[in-house]
């Protein structure tokens, strides 16, 4: 996440420029090792291309409430997610870790329901808890009423003053003490306000084998996608930015749950990971972290029921050369090659891209399907400022051949 200061922080950001599109094929690469979704004979995604000019979806100028962080304003920080609930209201996430809503109007306009938060970040000084900057980032729901969501949470121990941490360098965007974890938060309305859910007076999901530490740059398990669901198993599945610590290394990985609730990481050969809450137990550290599936962050996944493909949705970093990258895969581990969908305008950045269809019969609840023509939809940061912006795309694919 990027915080109020404009250090970087949550999701890479990302330069694009718009006015050249790469025209790409996207050849599914082979399987290696075992599969852990089942391996699938699946179509493939031929081409992607801009098909339309962006367009403001959320100005600046809508983020307009006031939260309890008074130096902290009101802006996207986010990849755009989306579900609609049991009255057919869609919920837009698009938020920082003051978490304030957005419902998408009759008219097509997203605003600010209220100013009331849907989740405070509690800004706990102790890293046990697991509870400082937490940012609502994957929302999930069944029958619209009961919604989870994965929190992304950030401690960050300059800011708390921690022994042995150094000053935020705010001048280069430098932080130190910076420790990463996923918790769960459910709603019981709808998605209109969360609450954290308390395992053992916890709401731990997945972080790093690893106790907070004043020498750590940045450590733990993040920037989780969207939660999508397969067909085939049942199981939901999320993507996620390791960071590079020690035994650990960095890269996305990805984990599976049955309910929501309880979530094991794939470890190389099976989705046997078992997440540890190093201040609740000792173990060898080794032997719980994550096998790396992708060398990139994967912000968004979703499904093509045509292609009977997984479309993955890359922020290529700026020293990559930035803008936003696709790729493809049947079995959720082995990708295609990335490859520049979209590069960045002149004087702007592309961030927190995600791919949505605007088919809502097409989407289902969630909005984790596509069909060929999608939007894209991203935050251009030109300076400080930050709008949310989508483009329609259109994408070639060749249809399954048999399950």
């Amino acid at each position: 996440m990027n915080t109020p200061l404009d250090i970087p922080g949550r999701a890479r950001r990302l330069d694009c420029r718009l006015a050249v599109i790469a025209s790409c094929f996207l050849s599914v690469v082979a399987p290696h090792g075992a599969s852990a979704v089942g391996a699938r004979r699946a179509g493939n995604l031929i081409s992607v291309t801009l098909d339309g000019k962006p367009e403001v979806v959320i100005p600046p100028t809508a983020f307009n409430c006031q939260g309890h962080e008074r130096a902290v304003p009101d802006t996207p920080d986010v990849q755009v997610n989306m579900f609609h609930d049991a009255g057919g209201r869609i919920h837009v996430f698009a938020h920082n870790h003051l978490n304030f809503a957005f419902i998408e109007m009759a008219s097509g306009r997203i605003v600010h329901p209220d100013c009331t938060p849907m989740l405070d970040s509690r800004l706990d000084p102790d890293p046990r808890a697991f509870a400082d900057r937490e940012w609502l980032t994957s929302p999930y729901t069944v029958d619209g009423k009961l919604v989870y969501s994965l929190i992304h949470d950030e401690y960050w121990g300059s800011l708390h003053q921690r022994p042995g941490c150094k000053p935020l360098d705010r001048a280069h965007g430098i932080q130190s003490c910076f420790y990463v974890a996923m918790t769960l938060a459910r709603s019981l309305d709808g998605g209109n306000h969360f609450e954290s859910l308390y395992n053992g007076g916890q709401s731990f999901v997945a972080t790093v084998p690893y106790r907070f530490a004043p020498a750590m740059t940045r450590a733990g398990y993040g920037n989780p996608s969207n939660i999508i669901r397969d067909r085939r198993d049942g199981n939901f599945y999320v993507f996620f930015e390791a960071f590079d610590y020690l035994a650990q290394h960095a890269g996305t990985c990805l984990m599976r749950s049955a309910d929501l609730l309880h979530w094991r990481y794939w470890n190389g050969t099976s989705f046997d990971g078992v997440f540890v809450n190093p201040y609740a137990a000792s173990a060898d550290a080794s032997q719980h972290v994550c096998a790396v599936v992708m060398s990139q962050l994967l912000s968004s996944v979703v499904h093509h029921r045509v292609a009977d493909l997984f479309v993955g949705v890359i922020p290529r970093p700026r020293y990559m050369g930035g803008g936003v990258a696709l790729t493809s895969s049947s079995d959720l581990l082995n990708w295609s090659a990335p490859v520049l969908t979209m590069p960045d305008p002149p004087g702007g950045l592309v961030s927190y891209p995600s791919l949505i269809e605007p088919d809502l019969n097409e989407a289902g609840r969630n909005f984790e399907n596509i069909d060929d023509h999608p939007y894209l939809y991203y935050v251009l940061l030109t300076g400080r400022q930050r709008t949310v912006m989508r483009v329609r795309l259109k994408l070639g694919t060749s249809p399954r051949s048999g399950l």
